[in-house]
């Protein structure tokens, strides 16, 4: 309040109520605030659920509608995992047999052998076998060893029984190689020569020696000196791999080779 003159009254306001009531107006305005919070902390949670309902039931309803198409895609997923399956099977048994029912037939390889057999030559002795070829150098063999022992570690479980016995036979015989051993004996030198050249033509063959050769003694005794004398020899043909071997002929060159077409080489067939 203001008075006449220069001087000023100052008023202050004076609070007659005791502090119990200040307390519990405080009080009920953090109830309130309390309540305030909860009703929209309950709302917010409200909505939340109702949202989240509504995203189930649409969800649900995508299920619904995919759910036989689901059903179709494993569906064709086993069909076609059976298939593949017997596809397997099919091409490991077909494996085996084609390795199993085409090594190289006898009548073929003495009809190879015999076909351009001179009179002048006899064959006394022929074997046919197969023989491990020699040794590697140590640095090689080392090698295949530390192979072979990282093999006998391979895990065949997972190979079909078809798979399993094929892994065993190539094992076993592709290191392995069919040698035919001829002995016999000739009075004519150039043509014993000419017939181990015509046979290292034949395609079926993959390489023909001739080891040996030497006079008979007991016709070097006679001393006849009209007859020529009779010789002695030995050679070795070693024929080519088989079929579902290591380098073994195709299907096209069997063909080729069975219309007597081959590459420079007379046909076996």
């Amino acid at each position: 309040m203001r008075g006449s003159g220069n001087s000023t009254i100052s008023v202050h306001t004076v609070d007659f109520l005791p502090a119990k009531y200040r307390e519990r107006s405080a009080k009920r305005r953090n109830r309130l605030w309390k309540l305030t919070v909860v009703l929209v902390v309950s709302a917010m949670v409200g909505a939340t659920s109702l949202f989240q309902h509504h995203l189930k039931c649409a969800a649900q309803r995508d299920v619904a509608a995919v759910a036989p198409l689901y059903q179709a895609a494993v569906a064709e997923t086993e069909r076609s995992s059976a298939i593949h399956q017997e596809v397997r099977i099919a091409r490991s048994e077909a494996q085996l047999y084609t390795y199993l029912g085409h090594p190289w037939p006898k009548t073929q390889v003495l009809t190879a052998l015999f076909r351009s057999l001179p009179k002048s030559i006899t064959i006394h002795q022929l074997h046919l076998g197969r023989v491990t070829p020699p040794k590697p150098t140590q640095k090689r063999q080392t090698l295949n060893v530390t192979a072979e022992s990282g093999e006998k570690q391979q895990d065949l479980s997972h190979l079909l029984p078809a798979e399993h016995d094929l892994h065993q036979l190539r094992h076993d015989i592709d290191p392995q190689q069919m040698v035919v051993e001829l002995a016999g004996t000739t009075r004519d030198e150039a043509a014993l020569h000419r017939y181990i050249g015509q046979l290292g033509r034949i395609s079926l063959f993959k390489n023909v020696e001739l080891l040996s050769i030497e006079k008979d003694s007991s016709s070097e005794a006679k001393g006849n000196n009209d007859v020529a004398l009779l010789m002695r020899f030995n050679a070795r043909v070693m024929l080519r791999p088989c079929y579902g071997q290591p380098n073994g002929p195709s299907g096209v060159e069997s063909l080729s080779s069975s219309h007597g077409v081959s590459s420079g080489k007379e046909s076996p067939q």
